[in-house]
């Protein structure tokens, strides 16, 4: 079933929320996230979306992906470029959202796509720093996936990475060190985890038995944000 929502009085059907009560998988697609955060919150179709996380396979590509961790970049003002986060935290663009779905295991998560090919590591650096000090959070992380490239998370942690490119695993180990408006970023000591096909790992916290991630092609290394620069 192919469900097309297109505007916030439909997103309020009762029979849209009735197909996804009754399926075994959903998968969101990709486009623009606003769309989805002005139609959907409060409606019957993000409460049935949420019920199907707790019980269903769930999935999302793009906009679909982005809008599935716990914290969210909303995309309300349009997108925005690590560019523009890193010189500005607190730019018109960077409009974080939260409490949109509530995923078992990503209460700490925000997510990025297109990762790579649009070099938006920085953006999510400044994602997670907008977060912790906006008081949302004290340790979120985020997952950055590459084009063609999926994570297959079970509801324990447990992380598997299949298609061509890699996933990015995020930990800030402190706070940020400049993270005001119209001043750029800073932050020291953020662990970043390079993740590749066919590699399994555990999300931060997890009940998961993998460890950090154990593929000999995956690699963890330290970045820092001095002044806007990564």
């Amino acid at each position: 079933q192919t469900i097309v929502i297109p505007d916030r009085d439909t997103a309020m059907n009762a029979a849209i929320a009735s197909h996804i009560d009754s399926a075994e998988a959903v998968f969101v697609a990709g486009g623009d996230q606003s769309t989805y955060v002005n139609n959907w919150r409060g409606t019957p179709t993000l409460a049935a979306l949420n019920r199907a996380g707790q019980r269903a396979v769930v999935g999302g590509t793009s906009a679909g992906l982005a809008i599935q961790g716990a914290f969210l970049f909303a995309a309300l003002n349009g997108s925005t470029t690590s560019a523009t986060t890193l010189a500005n935290p607190y730019h018109a663009e960077l409009a974080l959202e939260r409490d949109f779905l509530a995923w078992p295991g990503l209460a700490r998560v925000i997510t990025d796509s297109h990762f790579g090919a649009r070099d938006r590591m920085g953006r999510l650096l400044t994602f997670l720093g907008r977060i912790n000090v906006d008081g949302w959070q004290a340790s979120p992380y985020g997952l950055g996936v590459d084009e063609g490239t999926a994570i297959l998370l079970s509801h324990d942690g447990h992380a598997d990475v299949i298609g061509k490119g890699n996933v990015y695993l995020v930990e800030p180990q402190e706070a940020p060190s400049m993270c005001v408006e119209d001043e750029p970023y800073g932050v020291n000591n953020v662990r970043v985890t390079r993740i590749t096909n066919g590699s399994s790992f555990a999300l931060p916290n997890s009940s998961a038995r993998v460890g950090r991630a154990k593929d000999a092609s995956s690699v963890t290394y330290t970045l820092q944000v001095h002044a806007g620069v990564v």
